[in-house]
């Protein structure tokens, strides 16, 4: 019998009953997002690494980094908060701006029950508005999509 290589430690492979539960909570996260008119973005899954560098405090020990065979330092993005001010920062969109990302963020922490090194963040923000209102929408909105009853996680699998 041939043993197949391993994951790295903190990383899993979600196999398919796993990975459609959890495509269907996103489609659902997805729908209330944009029914509140919230639009979706995409940033890099690799940063240049002074772009997350000093942002995050004693966390950044958490962010990997590593330099490319062009001898650029690259991290990859450790949530999608700083990569959403460069994003904002690059386009100016109008605002106010209000966008969603769910993706991969990834942080070099110790593993345990429920702390994987890869793992899908969602983020949903009104860049532009400073009233009331838009941090009660937001408080509303995430009132809307609630799990079951006893889950605070979508459930993909064991740990590695």
């Amino acid at each position: 019998m041939i043993k197949a290589p391993p994951t790295p430690k903190g990383f899993r492979d979600i196999k398919p009953e796993m990975a459609k539960g959890k495509r269907e909570a996103i489609n659902k996260i997805v729908s209330v997002l944009e029914e509140y008119g919230f639009v979706p973005i995409e940033t890099p899954t690799i940063e240049f690494a002074e772009t997350l560098e000093g942002k995050y405090g004693d966390e950044e020990k958490l962010i990997y980094k590593f330099t490319d065979r062009g001898g650029r330092k690259l991290a990859l993005r450790y949530d999608l908060t700083v990569p959403l001010a460069r994003y904002v920062a690059t386009y100016n969109p109008p605002l106010p701006f209000r966008r969603y990302q769910i993706g991969e963020v990834f942080r070099d922490e110790p593993t345990g029950p429920g702390r994987l090194r890869q793992f899908v963040q969602c983020d949903a923000d009104i860049i532009g508005d400073s009233s009331i209102d838009s941090d009660i929408e937001l408080l509303l909105l995430s009132d809307t999509y609630t799990l079951p009853v006893g889950e605070t996680t979508i459930p993909i699998g064991p740990l590695n």
